[in-house]
């Protein structure tokens, strides 16, 4: 008895233990608060951090950390921080309230007396913060003087403004009490004089030496811009009245001395500097005119004021052609030549009075079977059409204006070594631009432009490979996809060279399963002079000799392959112009099998690759400070968020330096595991297969399942429970009991549905044999756009799911075939022929295979309760896509629902309201389904459309 007693009491503690230490499940409520961690920022001499944790929605910190000490500050608000080239000061923005920002909106605020960011600058030393108000922008320089400059808002005029509009209303006011009409008083007032807008709204510049509190000025800025190398700051700035007059200043920010080149009526625009701002160019225009016509002028520090380089008249311009107000300047780095674009000559028309009523006018649009490109692309690209500009160039010592491509107008020039180079590479497209279009080809000539001379070689004709030229200008090189190799030309001395052929490794993506051109592994870059080229394979790095007279080698030593890991280049450098084989350099690893990642590293004359650190993690974000030995990069799990660590050079003594979700700890998590199988034609398969934390092996769940291509590389990825603007959210919906199951989908070409049912289905049936906490009644499908169509085609094939969400789906693809992408105009046939839809011809040459992978035409045999999400917005999939699909079900009288968030894109990327509320609706549709909860009305009942405003805050009840 007493025993009985003894146990019962100790299953009650156990019980009573066991809940109070479970943890309660993701709610809608956690959106708002789940925070992320922006890039970080390292001080060059690796002493300082700084980092922002930004919630979804709401105010923000900006954390700013000394890496010995580990004191660290917190800036409410601060986003954008930038260090100082010597490290002595950090600048920022102190960002308003969101919810002040928020009440402004609320209340219609006008744009212009909306509430201002604040700037801050906080200097370590004296561990001391100063700040400004109605920041307007500000830019601190990469490199030489601790110096910032910055504009703040002007409140002037705006007072001005307001005090004006209060006497016009109290003389309003004053004039109706003595009996004056108002009619006559709104006359008197439109006869008065009003103050001209500001057009270009130029405004006060400070430039500030923070530590030595040493301040200057200029007024009406309308640009300024720091040098590469900081050592000059140049201020463009223009003072509006009856005749604007332009100014331009170049302040040494060494010895503050302040020179103006520049001073002339008319406007002024696009200042362009050589790396020390010793040489200057800029557009002006003295035009009074909308219309403006600019001519091209220069300076250099042996000019007293700058003068005109060239105009429509200049020698070598082409006739009714100008310098391209939307072109832009750029010198090579030895500052010997110019860039600069020319467009034709502005036709400037007079305005003419419209006497048509607006329904008396024709708005059509004219599609002509010979037109080189589609008409809805055009219409897509008539402000780019509009801007269109063509490369020229100056050579500044002869003095000597050179159009490029003169004779066919080529648009695209390809400049190299910083501009030094004697050659640019041009791309021709023109002569086969219809034939181009209408067969989703690439057809292109290939030419060399001297850029001293201006002639034009032709090199390749009629080719669909796209060389690139090396960046010391020696070679052209190119992957060539017609038998899988790379080449390499010899400009001097015109010899192609094929430099993989004959080696025993393939350089070709092995897994490229698209009817289209097979891709490659891409490359590391180039050594200096062009000595060598350096190049992956699928786990290596290769070095070739582009004379061929060295034999390639494999300077990772093969041990990517042995090891099945990947290797690839992370650069640290982000002015590094071409690579240096004696510099150390750092490889990210990944293992295609175990998904373990890390880093490896090495010096590229000596190979001999070093393990430095691998483990199950992802790792990612790389950085290293400038001058110092302090690496900072991220680590995550499923269950770490990818925070950051600092470390030394061999990632010892590493430490975690950010926290940004510690509220996961009181949530029911995820954990993740790898799976495999074998699919209907014995080809293995990954996966993933995520489970709540407090997962019980006793217990059945319901799984979800949820893919679009290759997923199971993802097994470290942290996924954070936010809002879905299309998919389900595997944290969220593993928190509250269920199963979500990833699997890898590989495709054969004219087989895409097909394909997806092998993969997919295949790795069901294989984990409900494996897993008996499956509960095979009760399983969700769920995909987006091409995950989407899969989904719309496996529930026409199985009644193994029991509900589906396919978003975006395409159904029929006989109708989907000839539509268009409206967001680029594009007609959506490329997708089908050599795309991701991957039927590998046209409707005519195979219309069996788009008959048959298209749900549409097996929509009777569909029995699985369907929700479909299709926005009649949306960019890349009709929307008609989503409807044919839904009506056919609807007339079948099959269990069916669209959801329409109307002018929703294909992702419901603009507004997070529509991502909280279909969050809340896709989950109460599968918890009706797949749990046996009750259904909501709208699930249960519809919306119908004189009812529709209460749909407008619906998921507020929830996310609140």
């Amino acid at each position: 008895m007493k025993k009985s007693i003894l146990l019962f009491v100790f299953s009650v503690l156990i019980q009573s233990i066991t809940a109070q230490n479970s943890k309660p499940a993701l709610d809608y409520t956690v959106y708002d608060q789940w925070k992320s961690l922006s890039p970080a920022m390292i001080s060059g001499n690796g002493e300082f951090v700084s980092f922002e944790i930004n919630p979804s929605v709401g105010d923000g910190y900006l954390h700013f950390l000394r890496l010995n000490s580990g004191q660290k500050i917190i800036f409410p608000r601060g986003d954008g921080a930038v260090f100082s080239p010597n490290n002595d000061f950090m600048a920022f923005k102190i960002k308003i309230f969101a919810d002040t920002l928020r009440q402004a909106k609320l209340d219609k605020v006008k744009k212009e007396k909306m509430p201002k960011d604040s700037l801050a600058i906080y200097l370590p030393k004296l561990n001391k913060t100063v700040m400004w108000a109605n920041l307007k922008s500000f830019k601190v320089p990469a490199e030489g003087q601790s110096v910032i400059a910055f504009m703040l808002e002007e409140e002037k005029e705006e007072k001005e403004e307001e005090k004006e509009e209060k006497v016009e209303e109290l003389e309003k006011a004053e004039k109706a009490e003595k009996g004056e009409e108002l009619e006559k008083v709104e006359k008197k007032k439109s006869k008065k004089k009003k103050s001209k807008k500001k057009e270009y709204k130029g405004s006060r510049l400070d430039i500030l030496y923070p530590v030595r509190d040493d301040t200057s000025s200029f007024e009406n800025v309308t640009d300024y811009q720091f040098g590469r190398k900081g050592n000059m700051l140049v201020v463009t700035s223009i003072e509006e009245d009856s005749v604007n007059t332009s100014r331009i200043h170049v302040m040494d920010t060494e010895s503050r001395e302040v020179t103006m080149i520049w001073d002339k009526q008319g406007v002024t625009k696009k200042v362009s500097g050589d790396e020390l701002f010793t040489k200057l160019a800029f557009i002006h225009s003295e035009d009074t005119t909308k219309v403006k016509v600019y001519s091209l002028y220069y300076w250099d520090s042996k000019m007293k004021m700058a003068s005109l380089l060239a105009d429509s008249l200049t020698e070598g311009m082409p006739e009714g052609f100008v310098v391209s107000e939307n072109g832009s300047l750029r010198f090579s780095e030895d500052g010997k030549m110019l860039f600069v674009g020319t467009s034709e000559k502005p036709v400037i028309e007079e305005e003419q009075e419209d006497s048509l009523l607006s329904d008396e006018k024709v708005h059509i649009d004219i599609w002509h079977w010979q037109d080189p490109v589609l008409q809805s692309m055009q219409l897509k690209r008539v402000s780019r059409e509009e801007k269109k500009t063509f490369q020229a160039l100056i050579n500044l010592k002869k003095q000597k204006f050179i159009q490029l491509g003169e004779e066919g107008f080529l648009e695209s020039f390809r400049t190299v070594n910083l501009g030094n180079s004697l050659h640019a590479l041009a791309l021709d497209e023109n002569p086969y631009e219809l034939s181009n279009e209408v067969n989703f080809r690439s057809v292109k000539d290939v030419y060399l432009t001297n850029l001293l001379t201006g002639e034009d070689e032709l090199i390749f004709e009629s080719v669909e490979f796209s060389p690139a030229i090396s960046p010391f200008g020696k070679y052209l090189y190119w992957w060539e996809p017609e038998d899988s190799n790379y080449y390499v030309y010899h400009i001097k001395n015109r010899e192609i060279l094929n430099l993989t052929e004959g080696l025993d490794v393939s350089f070709a993506i092995d897994n490229n399963d698209y009817p289209d051109d097979t891709r490659s592994y891409g490359s590391m870059g180039w050594t200096e002079d062009d000595d060598s080229w350096y190049i992956y394979d699928k786990y290596d790095i290769w070095r070739f000799d582009p004379l061929g007279k060295q034999p390639a080698m494999n300077v990772s030593g093969q041990t990517g392959r042995k090891n099945n890991i990947r290797l690839r280049y992370s650069r640290l450098d982000r002015d590094e112009k071409f690579l240096n084989e004696n510099s150390l350099y750092f490889f990210q690893a990944f293992n295609y099998e175990t998904k373990e990642s890390g880093y490896y590293r090495m010096t590229l004359s000596a190979g001999q690759l070093e393990k430095v650190i691998m483990g199950d993690y992802r790792y990612g974000r790389l950085n290293k400070s400038k001058d110092a030995g302090t690496l900072i990069w991220t680590r995550s799990t499923v269950h770490d968020y990818p925070d950051l660590y600092t470390s030394d050079m061999d990632f010892k003594g590493s430490k975690k330096i950010s926290e940004t979700n510690p509220q996961q700890e009181d949530y029911n998590w995820l954990t993740c595991e790898l799976v495999e199988w074998f699919d209907y034609d014995g080809v293995r398969h990954q996966g993933l297969l995520y489970k709540p934390e407090d997962f019980d092996p006793n217990k059945k769940y319901p799984m979800m399942v949820y893919f679009y291509r290759l997923h199971s590389d993802g097994l470290h990825r942290y996924i954070t429970p936010k809002a879905s603007s299309s998919t389900i959210n595997a944290a969220f919906y593993a928190s509250n009991g269920y199963l979500v199951f990833m699997p890898d989908v590989y495709f054969k070409i004219g087989q895409p549905g097909r394909s997806a049912f092998n993969s997919i289905v295949s790795g069901v049936m294989s984990l409900g044999k494996e897993f008996s906490c499956i509960d095979m009644e009760h399983i969700g499908l769920q995909g987006q756009s091409w995950g989407g169509y899969q989904a719309a085609y496996i529930i026409t094939q199985t009644d193994l799911f029991a509900a589906a969400s396919p978003g975006a789906p395409v159904s029929n693809m006989t109708s989907a075939y000839g539509g268009i992408r409206i967001a680029s105009g594009m007609c959506r046939q490329v997708q089908y022929e050599k795309g991701q839809s991957r039927i590998g011809g046209t409707l005519w040459e195979k219309p069996v295979e788009y008959y048959e992978n298209s749900p549409l035409f097996y929509a009777p045999q569909c029995n699985t309760p369907c929700l479909i999400r299709h926005n009649d917005n949306d960019g890349a999939v009709p929307f008609a896509q989503g409807v044919e699909f839904f009506v056919a079900l609807r007339r079948l009288g099959k269990p069916a629902w669209l959801l329409n968030y109307n002018n929703g894109p294909h992702n419901l990327t603009k507004k997070l309201s529509n991502r909280k509320d279909l969050s809340v609706r896709m989950k109460q549709f599968f918890d009706h389904y797949l749990k046996g909860e009750s259904a909501p009305e709208w699930l249960s009942d519809g919306v119908k459309a004189v009812d529709k405003k209460q749909s407008e805050t619906f998921y507020l009840q929830y996310t609140k």
